[in-house]
Order: C-alpha cells, then structure tokens, then sequence
C-alpha cells in the first residue's frame, strides 16, 4: 500500500538561440548560471540555519508600530 501517490514531475527549460558567430565572450543572450548555483543543487551551499548557534548568541527581531513615534512598553 503506498501513503503518497503523485505523477511523475516534468520540466522545460527553453533558452533563445545564440548566434553562431556571435563570440564566446559576448554573454547577451546565453545562459549563464548565477555563482552559488552548483553549491546549491549540490547540497553544499550553506545556509543562516546551517551555521552552529554561539553560546548567549543574541537574537533580534523587527517590530512594526501601528503608530508614528509611539513607544514601546
């Protein structure tokens, strides 16, 4: 008995076509994958949540007022 059933995912990726005598070195128009790419579909690309907490690591979190110039109490 299988839990999860689901069709099997396909994908499309299209790119234009470079004209062949457009240099190597002109990138207009290629696909140029962005630097941490292959890290992150390796699995080695590192992460805020990966790094080890320090011991009495301070921790901060934005707070938002309804109101110009209020105080917080």
């Amino acid at each position: 008995m299988k839990l999860f059933e689901r069709d099997d995912s396909k994908s499309l990726q299209t790119f234009q076509e470079v004209p062949s005598e457009q240099p190597s070195e002109d990138v207009v128009g290629r696909p140029i994958p962005h630097l941490s790419a292959a890290k992150q579909a390796t699995g080695e690309a590192i992460y805020c949540d990966d790094i080890p907490k320090y011991a009495d690591e301070l921790y901060m979190g934005i707070v938002f007022s309804k109101r110009a110039h209020a105080k917080i109490t």
